[in-house]
């Protein structure tokens, strides 16, 4: 059976070494398969501060597993860090390397579900990676519905994968139905992978930021990471550094904004279409009306120059004063009614040459 820690809360342990090496500040596990479901790690550190060792290493600040599996499930893991600091005292090189503020995981399976991951730090002068999660020689990484919020890589001139970092996996990573918001690295703000890519389905990366190269998924693997069904927005539109295979359904934004405060990004309403957007300018019509950039005097929830665009060209002009002549004293439901009053007549006129472009 595997070891189980099911309904627990892990605060405030620490790994403090002098020695070279601090690994797992909550738990530590080595050959052996961990299952961890409804549980909080919070507050949890691992810190290499050896005076004397010329490599420091804090290896996963909550968790640390090598060999076996690695289950994780509607887990918590908040504040956590792996720091690895310390000077030379006679002025040597030193390595100082953070890996997995919160989870290190190497040469295991590793699945993680319904699990939030927020505000975790890899710390280091030298080398840093992975945010929240770490991952080497894995067979394996399943990610579904997790969300990765203000994870850090710190200190480190190329410290990379804000949220995550892995490399030499024996397959491609798989993300689905995954947020990534608000991330932060000096390279691959939410993702930083080497030797194998990533699956990315129905995902969201939303106001990631890298300091230097500024790209919200860095690969540099030969196999290309694929992307399908997912919002990229808020980190500019070069948002990638490698291969990438665009497999379709994917938005990609400069700012994310959701003017309706309805929890969903307006750049995924629009393109899906459940947010209109009849003057194509990115922003739900609704919004416009609201905010006064578009008039809607007709109270239709549609802004008045797209109702006077009766032709559907794309404009307002001669085209549409044709079709509003030819149905002059029409009544009831007609597309040149355009102040919706039952009749085609003058007051309809006026509003065609007030939106005339």
């Amino acid at each position: 059976m595997p070891t189980s820690i099911l309904g627990s809360t892990f605060e405030d342990n620490a790994v403090d070494t002098t020695l070279g090496t601090a690994f797992g500040g909550a738990v530590f596990l080595h050959a052996a398969d961990l299952l961890i479901e409804n549980s909080v790690f919070r507050r949890n550190r691992t810190l290499a501060n050896s005076v004397s060792a010329s490599e420091r290493n804090a290896r996963g600040g909550a968790v640390y597993v090598d060999l076996g599996t690695l289950t994780i499930r509607a887990s918590t893991y908040e504040s956590n860090s792996a720091e690895a600091t310390g000077a030379s005292p006679d002025g040597s090189p030193v390595t100082r390397r953070a890996e997995g503020g919160a989870i290190f995981a190497a040469r295991v399976p590793f699945i993680m579900q319904s699990s939030v991951l927020s505000q975790n730090r890899a710390i280091s002068s030298s080398l840093a990676y992975g945010g929240s999660c770490c991952c080497v020689y894995l067979p394996s990484i399943d990610l579904t519905d997790c969300d990765f919020m203000s994870n850090e890589v710190l200190g480190a001139p190329d410290g990379r994968g804000g949220a995550l970092s892995w490399g030499a996996l024996d397959n491609t990573a798989t993300l689905t139905n995954c947020t990534l918001r608000e991330n932060r690295a000096v390279r691959g703000s939410a993702i930083a992978c080497w030797q194998r890519g990533a699956d990315l389905d129905s995902c969201r990366l939303e106001r990631n930021f890298a300091s230097v190269a500024a790209t919200t998924v860095i690969s540099e693997s030969a196999a290309a990471c694929s992307v399908r069904s997912t919002l990229i927005c808020g980190s500019g539109t070069n948002w990638a550094t490698g291969p990438m295979a665009d497999l379709g359904g994917n938005t990609v934004s400069a700012t994310c904004i959701d003017c309706n405060a309805n929890g969903i990004e307006d750049a995924i309403e629009v393109a899906d279409g459940t947010a209109p957007d009849c003057n194509a300018n990115g922003i739900p019509d609704i919004c416009d009306i609201l905010s006064g950039v578009e008039r809607d005097s007709n109270l239709n929830d549609r802004p008045d120059r797209c109702d006077a665009d009766i032709s559907g060209d794309g404009a307002v002009g001669g085209a549409d004063l044709t079709i509003l002549l030819s149905n002059w004293g029409a009544t009831g439901a007609n597309a040149a009614d355009l102040d919706r009053n039952g009749v085609v007549s003058a007051s309809d006129l006026t509003f065609l040459l007030v939106n005339w472009i």
